[in-house]
């Protein structure tokens, strides 16, 4: 989609000295919708979200962040503390968007960081609802995981990773360019593979260790998940754990569904996430 006929508008914001680019599309008086992305090599706002912004903007004011280290938001890692830098960046961007509450969407990376940040005692962004895309759950630490925790910056590569998101070749090559691109953005690599760096002389942890300390009994927002049958990154099933602990949980399971569920089968899940959102507007 190029940015001449793309329903969003680009643009820019300095927080704390850091930049966020984000998307903006949809009248500035409807409700908030915040839609935050996965967290692969070449991830960014405009990768997850091009086939939902224009039909959520529709009805929503929809506001999508390039979360820093990601696309075209500053390049900058904390390895002290970096699960906290990445809520408070979040935080801190919503605060100066003057965002006082949103319906949030998140997908993989990005739906996991709202269920963790819904799970605490005190929740630290604006979080009305949630509607997760293969978000939360049991990561299946496997070859395909492994595979794409590596990235050598080629066509073949990146053609190869993308593959593994989805169950179909729905793209062409023209896409895969485009993300390969967004993969070598200055800074774009190297903040990807920080999440990964191990020192020696330090307890070893795993990279997934967030999905052990989601306390989904906490969660008190209403939470829809789309979950795909054929994910080859997140435990099968792992909707039936989720839907028992949450408790305002519902879930659409796609079969034929991969890990990207809302861009390979886009035109269902708008729809299905609008009617979510709807049922839960502020009266």
């Amino acid at each position: 989609m190029s940015f001449a006929t793309s329903p969003w508008a680009s643009r820019f914001i300095t927080v704390d000295g850091l930049q966020f680019r984000y998307l903006e599309a949809g009248p500035s008086n409807a409700q908030h919708v915040v839609l935050l992305h996965s967290g692969e090599y070449g991830a960014s706002a405009e990768f997850s979200w091009e086939k939902n912004v224009g039909a959520l903007a529709r009805e929503f004011h929809v506001i999508a962040p390039d979360m820093i280290g990601y696309g075209h938001s500053s390049k900058v890692f904390d390895f002290g503390d970096p699960l906290g830098f990445r809520i408070r960046t979040v935080r801190r961007f919503c605060e100066e968007m003057h965002i006082a509450e949103a319906q949030f969407i998140g997908n993989s990376m990005g739906g996991t960081l709202m269920c963790y940040v819904a799970s605490q005692d005190e929740v630290l962004w604006p979080m009305r609802t949630m509607v997760l895309s293969s978000g939360g759950g049991n990561p299946l630490e496997n070859e395909h995981r492994a595979f794409i925790q590596h990235f050598d910056g080629t066509f073949e590569n990146m053609d190869a990773h993308t593959a593994l998101t989805f169950t179909r070749r729905w793209y062409d090559d023209e896409y895969i360019a485009r993300r390969l691109e967004m993969s070598k953005v200055a800074g774009a690599w190297e903040c990807v593979s920080a999440a990964r760096f191990r020192a020696p002389f330090r307890e070893q942890r795993s990279e997934f260790g967030i999905f052990r300390k989601i306390r989904y009994e906490n969660i008190r927002i209403p939470t829809m998940l789309f979950a795909g049958g054929a994910d080859k990154f997140l435990e099968p099933g792992y909707e039936k754990e989720l839907a028992g602990r949450i408790p305002d949980f519902e879930c659409h399971v796609f079969p034929e569904g991969g890990h990207m569920l809302h861009i390979e089968f886009a035109e269902r899940f708008n729809e299905l996430a609008l009617d979510f959102l709807n049922r839960h507007r502020v009266r």
